[in-house]
């Protein structure tokens, strides 16, 4: 008896591990997409910034400024862009210079990216590990508990829920 009672609770410990895990999993998958879009939106910033690189004097172009209200305007090649360097800062920079501020940023984010990646990885590894393990324990201490309670005439179910 005393042993059912320690395996009882070797589970309910693997099935809290499990619920841990699952919910790291799940967070980490957020910040993922997080990341994925701000390399992303670096990236569509960095194509911009070529593009208008690559303009001669001036050209026009639609803007919108609602969603049903467009404007035509002239665009020229810019002389130096404003770019973000963390914490509410901007600076003015040339082409270049903003293009490295902007490469640099975009592989911080992909390095964080990778670890992030590499945790989802560990831990789903984990996960697959233990569930099986969990279910199969679950499944035998059910099968005892019937057979105990058969013999004394009792029909009781324990609910994995509750492990």
């Amino acid at each position: 008896m005393q042993r059912n009672q320690e395996r009882m609770e070797q589970l309910q410990q693997m099935a809290q591990s499990l619920e841990i895990w699952e919910s790291q999993l799940e967070q980490l998958e957020v910040q993922k997409n997080m990341m994925e879009k701000g390399v992303h939106d670096l990236q569509t910033t960095l194509d911009a910034m070529a593009e208008l690189e690559l303009l001669d004097a001036s050209s026009d172009a639609i803007v919108p400024v609602a969603p049903a209200a467009s404007v035509n305007i002239q665009v020229k090649k810019p002389e130096r862009y404003i770019v973000g360097i963390g914490a509410g800062y901007s600076v003015e920079q040339s082409f270049d210079k903003t293009k490295v501020i902007l490469d640099n940023q975009k592989g911080k984010i992909e390095k964080t990216l990778d670890a992030i990646n590499e945790r989802i990885k560990s831990l789903v590894e984990q996960i697959e590990k233990v569930r099986p393990v969990l279910e199969r324990a679950v499944q035998q201490l059910q099968q005892q508990q019937q057979g105990m309670q058969q013999g004394s005439g009792q029909a009781k179910r324990i609910n994995p829920d509750e492990i």
